[in-house]
Order: structure tokens, then sequence, then C-alpha cells
């Protein structure tokens, strides 16, 4: 059959099948895993450097690498729309042998990066509720054929799926924000006293902006997909900009002393703002988010195949 864009374009421009299902709520939700997740461990950045030097790179990278790549995500899967993502757009260039290999390691890629989401699940829970080696792997099993039954039962559970594990995980990041918005203090922000680990700080900043690259995976399931994914952009870019910033702001003006950042002292500072039932709420959220950042990672290694 016929490849391409003369293909997959209808006559409105946005594409081209009459079964697809998901709008743009659906691809906000779905993709907010690939583009954010949550805020847990981002504490840690402040490792890297002073506030300063975070914050301007918090700032700057989203818009000299994510937005390009959103954009152009978005062009290719309305001409292309098709499961796959960038797995498809190699095939188009590059032919049926390198699309193969390229479609392999992505598989490769992602089912060897969701393997560790139901670990850190169980082991998370393991500090909670103490369970032996065999529990915490049986628990790890339950999570992997849960989630697999989730997406094997269609698309529309897997959206209201996503949505339930969105909400719990956004949540308490919401309510500490809101909570700690008059504790802001402007100066706390922008010190510029230490060292800057430039490889790090590079390093972590790319990796938090580059789930961009994953919204075409779900191309050919989208509702008029030219809509729905520039709807979703303008929906996830400024809401993954202000999540990865805001939150941070809030909790150095709690407390502004760098050194104690460490992976899970939003944890504690959710607690100094509104009491243990804060901190309870983190612990739920960061464990709801590595379940929805594994059902994210096998969307994309299932359709990677598809």
């Amino acid at each position: 059959g016929e490849r391409g864009p003369c293909r997959a374009m209808s006559p409105h421009g946005d594409g081209g099948r009459s079964d697809k299902k998901i709008g743009v709520w659906g691809m906000v939700v779905v993709g907010f895993f690939w583009v954010h997740g949550g805020i847990y461990g981002n504490e840690a950045m402040l490792m890297a450097g002073p506030p300063l030097y975070v914050f301007i790179m918090l700032g700057i990278v989203p818009f000299v690498y994510s937005l390009p790549i959103a954009l152009i995500v978005a062009e290719l899967s309305t001409a292309f729309p098709e499961d796959g993502g960038y797995v498809v757009w190699v095939r188009e260039a590059c032919g049926a042998v390198v699309g193969s290999h390229h479609a392999y390691w992505v598989w490769v890629i992602y089912v060897v990066d969701a393997a560790i989401y139901p670990v850190l699940v169980s082991n998370y829970i393991d500090n909670w509720i103490p369970m032996g080696d065999t529990s915490r792997g049986l628990l790890a099993m339950g999570i992997v054929c849960f989630v697999t039954a989730i997406n094997l039962l269609g698309t529309d559970v897997m959206v209201k799926f996503n949505t339930v594990l969105a909400v719990v995980s956004l949540a308490p990041t919401l309510i500490f924000t809101v909570l700690g918005l008059p504790q802001i203090q402007p100066a706390r922000c922008v010190q510029a006293e230490g060292d800057v680990d430039w490889t790090l700080l590079v390093s972590w900043i790319l990796w938090l902006y580059c789930g961009f690259f994953s919204l075409g995976t779900l191309a050919g399931e989208l509702e008029r997909p030219r809509r729905t994914f520039l709807l979703s952009i303008a929906i996830l870019f400024p809401a993954v900009l202000i999540l990865n910033t805001l939150p941070l702001a809030v909790a150095l003006g709690i407390d502004g002393t760098a050194s104690n950042y460490s992976a899970g002292y939003f944890n504690v500072l959710a607690g100094r703002v509104a009491g243990s039932w804060l901190d309870v709420c983190f612990q739920i959220g960061a464990t709801v988010c590595l379940v929805g950042l594994y059902n994210a990672a096998i969307i994309t290694a299932e359709r990677s195949l598809a």
C-alpha cells in the first residue's frame, strides 16, 4: 500500500481513520507521564548547583529544546498518523531494514527502562509495610500483570486508568504549591553562591524535558491528530514548565538551605506546610507516579513493534 503523507492526510488535514478514540484530554493524561510524571525527586537538582543556575536552565531549556521537539512531533504525527511515533518516521525516512532495527532497539530500551518501576513501587511500599523478598517480588509481578491487563482492555480503559494515576500523582504537588505560595521568597531563588556541576545539571534538565519525543507514540489512535496534538502541547508545555519551577520556588521559600535538599525532601517540606497527612500524600503520589511511568514505558514499548 501507499505510504507517507499523501496516504495519511485527510481532506481536513487531521488524519484518516474513523476509529480513533483519544481526544485532547486523553492525550494530556497519557502524555503527562511521558513529559513530566511528577516533581518527586526534582528537589535533588539543587545538588547540581545554586538555585539561580537551576532556575535559568529550567526556564531556557524547554524553549530551545522541548518546544521545537513538540512541534516537530505534532507535524510528523499529523503527516503519519500511525502508532509508534519516531519508529514510524525512521522507517519512512530510512526504509524497512533500518526501521526494523530501530524499532527493535526502541523496544529493548523501554522494556529495560520499564522493568525498574514495579521494583521501585514494591520497595516504596515495603518502607510502609515491611515485607520479605518473596512478597516484594510477588507485588512487583502483580503490578506488571495489572498494568498489562489494563492495556489489553483497550484504549478507553487505558485512558481512564491514566486519568486516575495523573490526578492522584499530581494532587499532592498542587496542594503543596497552593498552600506554600505565600512563603515564596524570590531572593532565595536567585542565590548564585556555590559551585555548579554543569554535567549533572545539564543532563538532569535535558532528561526532565526529553519526554516530548514520545508524544507521537499514539498518533494512530487520536481523534483529529492536528487539533489534538496542538491543544495537548498547548496544555502540557506550560504545565510542565510551571510544575518544574513553582514547587521548587515554594520549597526554597520554606527552607532556603540548598544543602538540605536531596531526593525525598519534598515530603519533609510538605509535612511542614500542612502536617503529616500531606507528607503521607506525597509518598502515595510518588508511588502512583512510578506506576504511571511504568505504564508510559509499556505503551511506548508495545507500539514500537506495532
